[in-house]
């Protein structure tokens, strides 16, 4: 259908939903049906397009949260090597303050822990 063709619809409405066209007539303070039924359908346009930007927000809210994981993991990770490179350090230290007898005994032992 071109965008100057018209559709004309003849319709019944139940109670509830001629209700809702005269609340929608008077919100929009229509002078006509056809004003009321076009006012009706950009609502359920704009409806429609709530609906899919909300879809697209939630979707990109999940993508966030995934990444936001594995940014958390890689922290973590991180965190995880600095602790050994720290510990590493204060053992190297400890090895290197050490006499020779120490050490020696250390090797056939075990180096006991702080």
């Amino acid at each position: 259908m071109a965008s100057d063709d018209r559709l004309r619809v003849t319709t019944s409405l139940t109670d509830q939903r001629l209700e809702f066209f005269e609340n929608v007539a008077e919100d929009v303070n229509a002078d006509s049906d056809a004003e009321v039924m076009r006012a009706i359908v950009d609502r359920a346009i704009a409806h429609s397009d709530a609906e899919d930007r909300a879809d697209n927000l939630q979707a990109r809210a999940e993508e966030l949260q995934r990444e936001l994981r594995a940014a958390n993991k890689r922290i973590d990770t991180a965190n995880e090597i600095v602790e050994y490179v720290e510990t590493e350090r204060s053992l190297e230290r400890r090895r290197s303050k050490a006499g020779a007898l120490t050490r020696l005994k250390w090797w056939m032992t075990g180096m006991p822990e702080e």
